[in-house]
């Protein structure tokens, strides 16, 4: 096991999602021109437009980051089981009853798997996209023995956040991508591209070959080498025909990469990690599904670049900076313990309740909208008043032109 490998890529794709989070869902040109050049961790707040409700805190990780974390420690610690996966997840403090424990700003599909660890359901509860799920399984690419282990264990994981094959296949290759590095295997495959793209084969060539261990833990083999294919020709195409690719597999067409969609995302990180000389800012500045679109690029990125290359204002800015680097260099040695665990837990109850409070301080003076009164407003009122009154009179004078005809 490579330690400084390892903290490399943790560090780097840490740093890309906290980059990465406050800017999540703001347009390329919104970014521009609201922001200015992205050249450090931004306060997103200038480009809200008043959506205060939105902001999230410059610098601090997302769920992204924290399930990296704590996978990697369950990693560590033993054999692979889904169970214990879940397990440690349910561990998570719960705050303000939000069924969500620690974690922060999770998008649908990791909302609906957090909420299944906590209610014991196993079954994910959307067939959509997730594009944080490649993410989720990074550390099978760290920490597996076999490049074999690291496919099928993230197929496995995986089916447990979303049903949708693209996302199972972009975690599976992800992880062996990572895996081929950590391996040295990576070395003989030239420009990052062309080596997320041979990989890629190679991952669809094992879902063919091991097809019963694919259908053991209940997916379709020949599926997921259809949407393997789809992503060895991405990686290498250029954007128009990641483009074209993207759309076949989509109902509604898209003109952009960084919607949240795997199979934008994994290949187009690796584009920009090749094509902006290494630089975060600029893959930040693409907006979009910009959380996971950073974090991806941060681990891509730590495969050419060293701990060294990457901006000082990413490592001095991080939230909990010191307890957070002190983690990962823990985990990068291999020396993990239940108490590192409970520590990590607890810390990140306590950023997750702070980040709490500074969205609520900003929200503080932001009322609930008041309602204009209008007349046609009341008009429903003033006509059921009039009815009630004219079937009052009604059945008074019917009664008395009974009482009369008897």
């Amino acid at each position: 096991m490579n330690s400084e490998k390892i903290y490399n890529i943790l560090l780097h794709t840490i740093a890309g999602d906290a980059l990465g989070s406050p800017l999540e869902g703001l347009s390329k040109g919104h970014i521009a021109s609201a922001l200015k050049d992205i050249d450090g961790y931004t306060d997103p707040l200038p480009a809200l437009k008043g959506k205060t409700e939105k902001w999230k805190k410059p610098g601090l990780y997302s769920c992204i980051s924290q399930f990296i974390i704590l996978f990697s420690m369950v990693s560590l610690s033993g054999h692979f089981s889904v169970k214990r996966y879940i397990e440690a997840a349910t561990l998570s403090p719960e705050f303000l009853d939000t069924g969500l424990g620690i974690f922060r700003y999770p998008e649908s599909a990791v909302k609906n798997f957090i909420r299944n660890c906590f209610t014991g359901k196993s079954a994910p509860v959307t067939a959509l996209p997730s594009q944080s799920l490649p993410l989720l399984v990074l550390h099978f690419g760290l920490f597996s023995e076999t490049r074999g282990q690291a496919v099928l264990n993230s197929c496995e994981l995986a089916k447990y956040i979303s049903s949708d094959t693209a996302s199972i296949a972009g975690a599976a290759l992800y992880a062996a991508f990572i895996w081929d590095f950590m391996s040295q295997k990576i070395n003989s495959f030239g420009d990052l591209p062309a080596a997320a793209s041979q990989s890629a084969a190679e991952s669809a060539s094992f879902f063919k070959n091991e097809s019963p261990a694919v259908f053991a833990i209940g997916l379709n083999p020949d599926s997921l080498v259809s949407a393997a294919a789809l992503y060895v020709d991405a990686f290498t195409g250029s954007e128009s025909r990641l483009l074209d690719i993207l759309n076949s597999c989509l109902k509604t067409p898209v003109s952009r990469l960084t919607i949240p969609h795997p199979l934008a995302l994994i290949p187009y990180a690796v584009r920009l990690s090749a094509t902006t000389g290494g630089s975060l800012f600029k893959v930040a500045q693409e907006g979009g599904s910009v959380a996971a679109l950073t974090a991806l690029a941060g681990s891509f990125i730590a495969l050419t670049r060293s701990v060294d290359e990457l901006p000082s204002a990413l490592v001095d800015g991080l939230v909990n900076r010191k307890r957070l680097l002190s983690t990962i260099e823990s985990i990068s040695k291999g020396s993990v313990s239940n108490r590192l665990a409970g520590e990590f837990m607890e810390s990140e109850l306590s950023l997750t309740a702070k980040a709490f409070e500074e969205l609520k301080a900003r929200n503080k003076n932001r009322g609930p909208k008041k309602k204009t009164k209008t007349g046609r407003a009341e008009l429903p009122h003033t006509v059921e008043a009039w009815t009630k009154l004219d079937k009052a009179k009604w059945k008074k004078e019917k009664r008395k032109s009974d009482g009369k005809n008897q």
